[in-house]
């Protein structure tokens, strides 16, 4: 076996995870804070609609550099060690270079440009280091990359709103910090990516190459996007929901604790949760599809409770998130293990390219679902809140149908 896959370890697999909690601490950041800051302070009539704007154009932006990279057939592990570095270090500069502005430009144009080529570039990063580290990691590590990657992930959701709610407006603080960051990141990727291509060959006979999805991970994609898209409509909307909804005073403060408690609860979930990833004599067995099904009904349910009366107290509120919390901690772990394992079983880099870019087909959707419902309760004369918790509904019972679809399904045919 190549030296390179003997030198992994334990400790190597947390160590190169530094990059999705700088992509996930950054893309948070950037897409959930410092778009409303902005808007905010230069459009206080319009922000919602200059906030739409800015967000579909980022995840636009983000999808086409995702299918660029798979229909040309770029991928790390087919670049030297030269290539490899140069192509790392311009990427992690330019993302620097283009947040650091971000935060200083005062034309709104300006602003949309740099907003979108920082979320095209950063999704750029975290896929193809992702396909890179899925494709040389052994057998047996294969759940805990996943664990791990899904730790540092969510660290990055939790820590990143709370740093740029109180750190955005100093403008040497966030470059100093971002700097050192980028710098760190970029160290430990160098460090972590070695004759790609020897490790590649060894991993897969031969070089990488896309491979055409199956009907299930279809179905599995529809089921990622639809729960994510029910997630980010929620916690969104959160500030209206509690103020409308429940009546709620101090709406800004509960809404901050609750999503707070949201998140430490997933990172809980996965690090408590045991791997399914058994190895034995090298060869992995595939995950549980049954456990996705058991995540969308059990998110329905906890979303029901959560909705089903106003008359409730913020104490009962936060029970119920955290419930939540922790099972969407457990979607984001298993949704990961069965992107990762087909992967590299299927020799398929677009299945992982397709679930680490869920997000921006989320922000697509959910901003499409908010905007028609928006306009429909005005045109209706009608409080908006109640349809929001239906389109959150509607989006898990989606999930539902595609993961007992997923279930259900024959072998794993490609679409052709």
């Amino acid at each position: 076996m190549n030296t390179i896959l003997k030198k992994l370890n334990l400790r190597s697999i947390p160590q190169r995870s530094v990059v999705y909690f700088f992509v996930s601490f950054l893309g948070t950041g950037i897409q959930n804070v410092v778009p409303q800051y902005f808007f905010a302070q230069t459009f206080p009539e319009t922000k919602a609609i200059w906030l739409s704007i800015c967000l579909i154009l980022g995840s636009l932006g983000s999808i086409t550099i995702i299918w660029w990279v798979n229909l040309s057939n770029f991928y790390i592990s087919r670049c030297n060690r030269g290539s490899v570095k140069l192509i790392l270090t311009m990427t992690i500069s330019l993302i620097l270079i283009v947040s650091i502005f971000l935060f200083k430009v005062s034309n709104v144009w300006i602003f949309v440009l740099f907003f979108i080529i920082t979320r095209t570039v950063t999704q750029f990063l975290v896929n193809v280091m992702d396909q890179y580290f899925v494709s040389v990691t052994p057998n047996h590590m294969v759940s805990f990359h996943s664990k791990i990657t899904s730790l540092f992930q969510l660290l990055g959701i939790m820590i990143a709103p709370v740093y740029f709610a109180f750190i955005l407006p100093s403008f040497a603080i966030n470059s100093t910090v971002l700097a050192l960051l980028s710098a760190y990141t970029l160290l430990i990727i160098l460090v972590n990516t070695q004759s790609p291509t020897n490790v590649a060959q060894e991993r897969f006979g031969t070089l990488l190459k896309g491979e055409k999805l199956t009907f299930q991970d279809i179905l599995f994609l529809i089921y990622v996007i639809s729960l994510a898209s029910a997630s980010l409509l929620f916690s969104s909307n959160t500030v209206f929901l509690l103020a409308d909804y429940y009546q709620m005073k101090s709406s800004v403060l509960k809404s901050g604790v609750l999503l707070t408690t949201m998140n430490v609860f997933a990172i809980v979930a996965v690090m408590r949760t045991k791997s399914k990833l058994k190895s034995t004599n090298g060869e992995l067995l595939a995950p549980s599809k049954m456990i996705h099904l058991k995540i969308s009904i059990g998110l329905f349910i906890a979303m029901i409770s959560l909705f089903l009366t106003t008359a409730i107290t913020f104490w009962i509120l936060l029970f119920l998130g955290a419930l939540i919390g922790y099972i969407y901690g457990l979607f984001y772990l298993f949704a990961r293990q069965y992107a990762s394992y087909y992967s590299v079983k299927e020799n398929k880099p677009l299945l992982i390219s397709l679930y680490n870019n869920n997000s921006s087909y989320a922000v697509i959707i959910s901003s499409i679902a908010l905007f028609a419902t928006a306009i429909t309760t005005h045109i209706l004369g009608v409080d908006i809140t109640k349809y929001i918790i239906g389109c959150i509904g509607l989006f898990l019972i989606i999930s539902i149908v595609a993961s007992t679809c997923f279930i259900i399904s024959p072998l794993r045919k490609v679409i052709s």
